[in-house]
């Protein structure tokens, strides 16, 4: 049985001439531009008359520079390396001198053919940095998610110039699985363009980079981490800052920056960047200014959101709670298309979505079958242009 939740007291809206779909990715099964599309042609399928508009968006994670690439950004294509070193071509998003970086893209879970918890490195964001700044940008922004790696940003640091070294002085090329034996850092080779740049950091997630709710013990095990691999990670990460804080050179609060939130965030690649200057942002929010969503809203009256999941996060600043937010106030009505959700009818309806489609309550097969995940989210978008076709509230409270 499909889910769908009107609010119950909404007040009535005039017909929508204009819908916006404006939905991110259902992970490991659609893209955003793929949802997005999907819904569109159902809409227009159902004959009535809407004007259509399609916005893909992402919040930093997967399919972040596909989305900036579709919203007019220029692709700029260089060479960097995956988690475990093997050369990788990837497109990086100029929108004039800001460049945004995909981390998802470089060293995520999808370019590896196998888990490697320990031996992931976070050079090729390092090489992907140098690279932005090679090509003139005065403003890098890294999207963070979906990373492989948990070296807390070591890989990315080496990559742009610091050096690592032991007990003996020998270098030490970092990953998870070498962090114990650094002793010692070497800030001077340090790429000075990073002194004239702005970082910034897309991250949605609040996990600081150590303890219970940290890198490893969280997003180990999603990364493939035993659990006796997840506390060698922890002891890694753990040692790796208490150097970093007794660092002569380059004096740093590092235990601090391990206890600010979202310094957790891809493995700890947040934590590094912090450690050379970077700010963090809602990544939501970010992606949906340098989208010019708010533009997209103009003489829109009908938003359609969404997600491969709502749940008690949604809230916390996930897409479609930021695109839901931007577009209740421009006097939008908004409704969310999700693979599945565990929100009650209040906390949906709290978030500002006047109804939700729920794909698993028509077919839970969709979860494993893209073709079938497709052919949903058409029908759905039938449904939503028959249910939004005019504007009494007792027409729209009534689920098809």
């Amino acid at each position: 049985m499909q889910r769908v939740r009107p609010a119950t007291a909404a007040p009535p809206v005039r017909t929508p001439t204009r819908v916006l779909i404006a939905a991110d990715k259902f992970k490991g099964s659609m893209t955003a531009d793929a949802v997005t599309s999907a819904i569109a042609r159902g809409i227009e399928a159902s004959g009535l008359s809407f004007r259509v508009s399609a916005l893909p968006v992402a919040d930093g994670g997967d399919g972040t520079v596909d989305a900036a690439l579709q919203s007019g950004f220029a692709p700029v294509t260089i060479r960097t390396v995956d988690a475990l070193g093997a050369a990788r071509e990837v497109v990086l998003a100029r929108d004039g001198d800001r460049i945004l970086i995909e981390t998802a893209s470089i060293c995520g879970m999808a370019t590896m053919s196998r888990p490697a918890p320990l031996h992931g490195s976070s050079a090729g964001v390092g090489q992907a940095i140098s690279a932005a700044l090679d090509h003139g940008a005065r403003s890098v922004i890294i999207g963070l998610g979906g990373s492989a790696t948990t070296d807390g940003g070591s890989g990315m640091l080496g990559a742009l110039g610091v050096v690592f070294r032991d007990d003996s002085g020998q270098v030490v090329n970092p990953s998870g699985a070498t962090l114990a034996r650094i002793a010692a850092v070497d800030w001077s080779g340090l790429d000075p363009r990073l002194a004239e740049v702005r970082l910034s950091l897309l991250c949605d997630v609040s996990n600081p980079l150590l303890g219970p709710a940290g890198a490893a013990r969280i997003f180990g095990p999603q990364k493939g981490a035993t659990p006796g691999q997840v506390e060698a990670l922890e002891r890694g990460l753990t040692h790796f800052v208490d150097v970093l804080a007794q660092s002569p050179e380059n004096p740093i609060d590092a235990h601090t920056l391990a206890g600010t939130p979202g310094s957790g965030a891809a493995g700890g690649i947040a934590f590094g960047a912090l450690c050379i200057g970077a700010d963090r942002q809602s990544g939501a929010d970010v992606m949906l200014e340098l989208l010019r969503f708010d533009e997209h809203l103009t003489d829109t009256d009908l938003v359609v959101t969404g997600e491969g999941r709502l749940d008690a996060q949604t809230a916390g600043g996930k897409v479609p709670q930021v695109v839901t937010e931007r577009a209740v106030r421009a006097g939008c009505t908004v409704v969310a298309v999700v693979g599945s959700s565990t929100l009650t009818d209040d906390e949906a309806h709290a978030i500002g979505f006047d109804a939700v489609y729920e794909l698993v309550g028509r077919d839970p097969r969709c979860a494993d079958d893209p073709a079938l995940t497709e052919s949903l989210l058409r029908d759905i978008g039938r449904a939503i242009a028959h249910r939004y076709r005019s504007s009494p509230a007792t027409e729209r409270a009534s689920p098809h």
